[in-house]
């Protein structure tokens, strides 16, 4: 899905409410970055992006961060009989797998490292000496 399809699918479930361009570009944004912080618990370089197969998940988070504006952390609020209170981790990251690795030595030196291997099959070697 390309970003302007993204950006027009947002609007779509937003909708009758109606944003400027740079505020569905910084929701969807900001809803891709909750995405991969969750995949990649490490830290990721600039060239990542949302997979495919998380790309509603992005579109639906960044529903719920325009649905949250103006109440951002709120854990609750009651005012007239109406409750508000929202929940510090949205339902919808536990639906992301995070990459996951494994930990290697070379059983000769004291040199560990850390080996991820996300779904795209791309490895991330860190290295973890002398981390106890």
């Amino acid at each position: 899905m390309t970003d302007t399809e993204k950006r027009e699918a947002l609007a779509l479930d937003i909708a009758p409410d109606t944003e400027d361009e740079a505020t569905l570009n910084r929701l969807l944004s900001r809803a891709a970055s909750l995405i991969l912080n969750r995949m990649y618990p490490f830290g990721y370089d600039d060239t990542k992006t949302v997979p495919l197969r998380y790309e509603e998940i992005q579109i639906q988070l960044a529903v719920e961060l325009y649905t949250q504006r103006g109440a951002e952390g709120q854990t609750s609020h009651s005012e007239n009989g109406i409750s508000r209170s929202w929940p510090e981790e949205s339902a919808l990251l536990k639906k992301i797998v995070p990459n996951c690795g494994s930990v290697i030595t070379d059983g000769l030196s004291s040199k560990t490292q850390v080996i991820l291997t996300p779904v795209d099959g791309e490895e991330n070697t860190f290295d973890v000496s002398g981390v106890e």
